[in-house]
């Protein structure tokens, strides 16, 4: 029985291992047009449940299976932007600093008035 118990645990940290083995990363960092880092904006993996918000500093950091995808970064007020990447198994994607274009017709004024 102690036998069985031990070989169980075995095989089942090897089957963690090797799922980790075969993710990678994607990390960066979204700004604006000024420079400002972008809290919130939404980092995607088109056709794919992947996805993450970056932090208050506009840092990002998702780990996903290797393969090829397109990402996507949207934010409110900025044009979506989107590249192709490549990521390989073990490995740590840096794309650097996005910079977000402003979208000066996404943004309307929004008056409410109450009685």
């Amino acid at each position: 029985m102690r036998y069985l118990f031990t070989c169980s645990l075995i095989l089942l940290t090897w089957r963690g291992v090797l799922a980790q083995e075969s993710n990678g990363s994607v990390e960066g960092r979204i700004l604006s047009n000024r420079g400002n880092p972008v809290p919130g904006a939404s980092i995607f993996l088109q056709n794919t449940t992947y996805g993450i918000i970056t932090s208050s500093t506009g840092h990002f950091g998702l780990s996903v299976p290797s393969g090829d995808y397109g990402l996507v970064v949207k934010a409110i007020g900025s044009v979506e932007w989107t590249r192709k990447i490549s990521v390989k198994a073990g490995e740590k994607l840096d794309i650097g600093d996005v910079s977000l274009s402003e979208n000066a017709l996404g943004l309307n004024e929004v008056v409410i008035t109450g009685q």
